[in-house]
């Protein structure tokens, strides 16, 4: 009886697996997002240039017309002109003002000093103010009515003893009396009063000084001729 060898063969399990599943990651697809992007900074880049294109056509391609260019240089001819006739009123004008206060303002000019605008309305002379008060001999009182006007953007005090008067022999007096009394004037406001001095009879040559304050030297001349 004959012996064959039999010989077991083993078979590796086979495994069975399913379809493959679905990943959860999005779907990546930089070539869509990089022509968006690249397409709009062309776009940005084709705006620009052409803006830069239209001024530079704009700026050289313009010529002004010789009808223009004359009118312009008119134009800035006579504005030249306007500045240097308003630059020599101003001048004149300082010019007189400097004279005024040097030899003093007219009567019935108003002169002004730091926002005090004081004037001379009118003159009179008399032998007697009462018949209780005369001048002494050879003097005459000399009746000065004044308006003071607060020309400032402050208040401002008055005061008859801010007068004085010169005299032609270079005599300076205080008022022998007044109806001005003290007081304020606000921005705007006015005040008249008359002011007596005793004066030699006739001089030829009176001029009235005012200081605006009491403390100060600066002063201006109102003639009485």
């Amino acid at each position: 009886m004959e012996n064959h060898n039999t010989r077991k063969i083993e078979h590796a399990p086979i495994k069975v697996e399913g379809p493959p599943k679905e990943s959860k990651q999005p779907v990546k697809t930089p070539g869509c997002l990089n022509f968006v992007a690249w397409s709009a900074i062309i776009l940005v880049v084709i705006v620009l240039m052409s803006l830069g294109k239209d001024d530079v056509e704009t700026t050289s391609t313009y010529q002004p017309t010789p009808e223009e260019v004359a009118q312009k240089i008119k134009t800035e001819n006579e504005e030249k002109e306007k500045a240097a006739k308003a630059a020599a009123e101003l001048e004149a004008k300082k010019k007189a003002e400097e004279e005024k206060a040097a030899n003093g303002y007219a009567l019935g000019e108003t002169g002004v000093i730091h926002g005090h605008k004081v004037k001379v309305n009118s003159i009179r002379k008399e032998s007697r103010i009462n018949e209780f008060e005369k001048p002494a001999k050879g003097k005459e009182f000399v009746i000065v009515s004044v308006t003071i006007e607060n020309g400032s953007n402050e208040e401002i005090s008055y005061d008859p003893w801010l007068f004085d008067i010169l005299n032609s022999q270079g005599q300076i007096t205080n008022p022998h009396s007044s109806n001005l009394e003290t007081g304020k004037l606000i921005p705007g406001g006015k005040v008249t009063g008359e002011l007596v001095f005793e004066q030699p009879i006739g001089d030829p040559k009176l001029q009235v000084i005012y200081k605006w304050n009491l403390f100060s030297k600066e002063t201006i001349k109102l003639n009485l001729q």
